[in-house]
């Protein structure tokens, strides 16, 4: 008898934008106003240490992963909030569910000179995080993006020395390192290196977000693990500040397991030991969890507060 899987065929009925089991490739888009970068230092305890004067804030957005294609969802969840451009993004790994969309990013890139030599417009750079080995797989995967140092990004040369011109992201690209803050568009992320399959290091991150009086929202974001190395662990539980919202990657259920992502125990093992406020999962198999509203009644009645993610899902920090 033919099986047929309960969340596909749900997914497929309706409007996306109000249908919690169609899912796209795991993603985060970060709305927020820090201005990390006017601080003096972070402690050992994750505690950002203010200087008297800091800039006016201004809001600005960073995302998590592009997916295979970044398009879709962008022109679905963007416009309700008001946004129309990417000040930053953050890779974790180097798949195509990681890294597809980094072309669609063009789409979101201001457009304010024009370039002396072809008269084309020029696009505001967006600046791409990412680890060496992330980096290194771009260069095949996108090597337009790569262009000598006499070209421009798009752009190559005919054997007769005609230059043709592509429109492509214009990106920057900055290699982040295990455990050291770096500085995404004013918001200060820590890389936590995970195992993605024993022959993959992926990056989680962890930033704390501002809020009103003088609140953070501390988040630690997991999108892709299959175990946690034992000082990853110990730099979340010993130097980080307590965290408020877990983003965890859950692929299937208790008892199987799966060489490159947690399954549901998996996940709660980590959400007990770190205790966070709230906990969302993320990258679900389709065929393995009841539909979004039946898993999330069941989810309930654990000892830990803790849910199905979906696509366009907003949490608001404190």
């Amino acid at each position: 008898m033919k099986q047929t899987c309960v969340v596909s065929s749900l997914a497929t009925r309706g409007d996306p934008r109000f249908n919690k089991n169609y899912r796209g490739n795991p993603s985060l888009m970060i709305i927020h106003q820090n201005n990390d970068a006017d601080c003096e230092e972070l402690s050992d305890d994750g505690t950002v240490h203010d200087k008297a004067a800091r800039k006016e804030r201004t809001r600005k957005t960073v995302v998590i992963d592009v997916g295979k294609t970044f398009t879709e969802n962008s022109l679905r969840w963007m416009p309700s909030h008001g946004l129309t451009t990417i000040d930053a993004v953050v890779l974790s790994h180097e798949h195509m569910d990681a890294i597809g969309g980094l072309d669609d990013l063009r789409g979101f890139q201001m457009l304010h000179t024009r370039n002396a030599k072809t008269g084309l417009p020029e696009q505001t750079p967006i600046t791409v995080h990412l680890s060496e080995t992330c980096l290194t797989a771009l260069k095949t995967q996108f090597f337009y993006l790569f262009p000598k140092s006499t070209l421009q990004q798009g752009e190559s040369v005919l054997p007769d020395g005609t230059r043709v011109h592509r429109h492509v992201s214009k990106l920057d690209f900055s290699v982040v390192q295990s455990f050291e803050p770096f500085i995404a568009a004013g918001l200060r992320m820590i890389p936590l290196p995970v195992k993605h399959g024993e022959d993959l290091i992926a990056n989680g991150y962890a930033f704390s977000l501002d809020g009103r009086n003088n609140k953070k929202t501390n988040v630690v974001y997991l999108s892709d693990i299959s175990r946690m190395p034992i000082e990853t662990e110990t730099y979340i539980m010993e130097k980080l500040p307590p965290t408020d919202v877990l983003v965890v990657d859950a692929l299937s259920l208790d008892g199987l397991d799966h060489p490159t992502h947690y399954n549901l125990k998996q996940a709660l093992a980590i959400v007990r030991k770190l205790k966070p406020r709230r906990t969302f999962l993320v990258g679900m198999s389709c065929d393995r969890f009841l539909p979004h509203d039946e898993m999330n009644k069941e989810l309930k009645t654990l000892d830990v507060r803790i849910e199905l993610a979906h696509d366009g899902l907003l949490v608001e920090t404190q």
